[in-house]
């Protein structure tokens, strides 16, 4: 292979003199070509989706270690791998030199491709590499091709300089999760003699549907904590979310506000919440998953290098997830975790085997419930607000009611809907019920904790979810429509206040951010910001016959009907294919059967021990 610094444009045929070493610029232009290839795709992913970093509670360490040090390190090998073959011999090195440049040609020339119909996806990838090929031999041969490649290589630092001016990347990573600051000092000032300790528990993608038999009561056979919580508190029955997104939904939630799109959630945007409600006469101990609303400076958070490194770890995997889903063609993606049912852990080892070596990354769902009991164990001195959002039933679905998992040959548990049919829409529907089990265990576990250490009966307990989840042939899981609105609006909602004992069931219509006045009121706490939201305790509120959610990916606005029968018409649908009541193990069978049903079914008789099972129907 010709010596690519010194070839000639006048005379092409001629063999061109090698050079001894590799030039300077031929190092530049493969951190240029990385750029374009590796930087840029990556940073333009990161800097639309701050979701992405907020969930990964990304700070500028984690941001230098986890991302910019790979973009750095994989030009930087190749360039001393290269000086290294030229040691060895010098036609060698060029041979690898060409390579690589059309390697990264492939790589950058094929996103843009993409725009193809699938139909055509084998012209893609040949129209990648034949046009990838074209340009390392224009390369190879013409001196001016490689001096423009040359210009463009300040590109190097442009990227990275435009990716952290990005002003929701910089409001993100500088939030600096892990705090050093002191919190300040507590007051009662704005309470009326309140010492009462706050729990909030909001659960993911649980739609109030899943948790009813027929009766639209609670299952107590399948899920006897909900059961019994709703036997203790107030249960409104109506209440429904504002958005189909964690990150408007929980805004909404802790501020008594409608979700305002071009925010992103965290404290910077939403400085007036109930953590900042509570911080002068509460300790705040909050453990988020999709956001960062509390600010850094009213907990303490003090993770171990362990748990530090898996977080960067996971950034790196995740963010390199993504990346490969975008480059890679659409015959090889689809061999890729799914990077659309959440904002982080993409590589579940039981969804994809290619994390089956990061260990202790499996448990990164249950992470913040581990964290948030040891909170209230350890805080036993004064009054605490407790706030725990965790990343379940949301999918992937890999539990089973006793919290032991499992895995499915092909597995693909995320139902995006519009073109699954019947059995498979069953299918992630019973094993979302399944799961559904596991959080009961975990809320079971949550109260039994409070009131190991005194805290349940004095406590004022909300438990809540952000959004719900459709399940219906021919709709989308997540995203609301007027077809599925009823599914993903309506969610589950239970208030203790302190020292109630005995539950009723109000059917008022209420909202999320009602959630945070009715909490204020029952408690006396005055808010000093302004909110829509009303309490749900202080008297009969406006009967609605509509309610306004938000769609968050156009994003906007839906008006839904505030009482809608089609969520009856879920629920039929529920009993029809999966009744109600459970064994003592709360495993219970779907009247629908497919063969991936049967290999489910197969596996909990094995784990549970059941001997008999139910025909095929």
């Amino acid at each position: 292979m010709a010596s690519i610094a010194n070839d000639s444009d006048n005379d092409r045929n001629s063999e061109p003199k090698r050079e001894s070493r590799p030039s300077l610029a031929e190092g530049l232009h493969i951190f240029t070509l990385f750029g374009f290839a590796l930087s840029q795709p990556v940073f333009d992913i990161l800097s639309q989706n701050p979701e992405f970093l907020i969930a990964h509670e990304t700070t500028l360490a984690d941001l230098l270690l986890a991302v910019f040090l790979p973009l750095l390190l994989a030009p930087l090998v190749v360039v001393l791998l290269e000086k290294l073959l030229g040691m060895v011999n010098e036609n060698l090195r060029c041979r690898t030199h060409l390579f690589v440049v059309f390697c990264l040609l492939v790589a950058i020339l094929n996103p843009p491709l993409k725009a193809l119909p699938d139909s055509l996806d084998g012209l893609r990838a040949l129209s990648a590499l034949l046009l990838g090929a074209a340009v390392a031999v224009a390369y190879s041969r013409s001196k001016s091709v490689r001096t423009f490649l040359t210009f463009l290589s300040p590109s190097v630092l442009i990227f990275p300089l435009i990716f952290l001016s990005h002003g929701h990347v910089w409001e993100v990573v500088w939030q600096e999760p892990l705090p050093t600051l002191s919190r300040p000092e507590r007051t009662q000032s704005i309470h009326t003699g309140s010492d009462v300790p706050v729990v909030i528990l909001v659960f993911d993608e649980l739609p109030l549907t899943s948790l009813l038999d027929a009766n639209r009561s609670i299952d107590a056979a399948r899920y006897p904590h909900f059961a019994a919580l709703a036997r203790e508190s107030t249960w409104y029955r109506n209440a429904t979310t504002v958005a189909d997104s964690s990150t408007f939904a929980i805004p909404s939630l802790v501020t008594g506000k409608y979700p305002d799109p071009p925010k992103i959630p965290i404290s910077r945007h939403y400085p007036d919440t109930v953590f900042s409600l509570f911080a002068p006469s509460h300790e705040i101990e909050a453990f988020e998953s999709a956001t960062l609303l509390c600010p850094p400076d009213l907990q303490d958070v003090n993770l171990s290098e362990d748990k530090l490194q898996s977080r960067r770890l996971s950034l790196f995997v995740d963010t390199a997830i993504i990346y490969l889903r975008i480059v890679m063609p659409a015959k090889i993606a689809k061999h890729l975790p799914r990077v659309s049912h959440t904002w982080e852990g993409f590589g579940d080892p039981h969804e994809w085997l290619f994390k089956r070596w990061l260990g202790e990354l499996a448990s990164d769902r249950l992470e913040n419930l581990k964290r948030f009991l040891a909170a209230v164990e350890s805080n036993q001195e004064g009054p605490s607000l407790f706030f725990l959002h965790l990343l379940l039933p949301h999918s992937p679905f890999h539990f089973l009611p006793n919290g032991e998992r499992y895995s499915l040959s092909g597995d693909a548990s995320q139902a995006r809907g519009e073109d699954w049919g019947t059995e498979q829409i069953v299918l992630s529907y019973y094993r979302h019920l399944l799961q559904l089990g596991f959080v009961d265990q975990i809320l079971g576990e949550i109260v039994g904790r409070l009131k190991q250490f005194n805290l349940y009966d004095r406590s004022l307990l909300c438990l809540t979810s952000d959004h719900g989840r459709s399940f219906r042939v021919g709709d989308p899981a997540r995203r609301i429509t007027r077809t599925n609105a009823a599914d993903i609006s309506s969610v589950p909602l239970f208030i203790k206040a302190p020292g109630q004992a005995e539950g009723h069931v109000d059917d008022r219509s209420i909202e999320l951010i009602d959630v945070l006045p009715t909490i204020a009121e029952i408690l006396q706490v005055e808010i000093h910001w302004a909110i829509d939201g009303r309490a749900a305790s202080g008297g009969p509120p406006a009967e609605q016959s509509e309610k306004k959610m938000l769609r968050s990916d156009d994003p906007e606005w839906l008006s839904v009907a505030a009482k809608p029968q089609a969520q009856d018409l879920s629920l039929r649908q529920k009993i029809e294919w999966f009744g109600s009541g459970a064994d003592e193990n709360r495993i219970f069978f779907p009247n629908v059967r497919s063969s991936q049903i049967d290999e489910l079914i197969a596996q909990i008789a094995k784990i549970y021990g059941i001997s008999e099972l139910p025909h095929e129907k």
